[in-house]
């Protein structure tokens, strides 16, 4: 199963996963991007191995010159910042991007591996 096919595909091109699905596709993607604060990143609910942080704030000056041909999973604590970051990303012509709904808190919920 790929990602689209696991994936719920929104109005604005992107596709929200579930985390149970992103965990199971990570190795699909050619980037993850964290899009909390560094604190958030480093903080108790620690971080996906290998991903990389891109404050909200910042996405648009750290992606712009980020290849459109690859496929991101974009992901903050609960889902609601990297919504925003994925609609953006679609918007500027990312093809494949990928929103883990949910965020963080479900990744830790579900005990799933972790870095700090």
């Amino acid at each position: 199963m790929n990602a689209e096919e696991a994936g719920q595909l929104m109005p604005g091109g992107w596709y929200e996963l579930d985390v149970l699905h992103a965990h199971r596709l990570l190795d699909t993607f050619d980037a993850v991007i964290d899009v909390r604060e560094p604190d958030e990143y480093t903080g108790p609910l620690g971080h996906i191995e290998g991903s990389r942080l891109v404050p909200l704030a910042t996405v648009m000056d750290q992606m712009a010159g980020a290849e459109r041909h690859k496929r991101y999973l974009v992901l903050c604590k609960s889902g609601g910042r990297s919504g925003r970051a994925a609609a953006w990303m679609k918007q500027v012509g990312f093809d494949h991007v990928f929103n883990m709904t949910g965020g963080m808190l479900v990744w830790h919920e579900h005990r799933l591996p972790l870095a700090r």
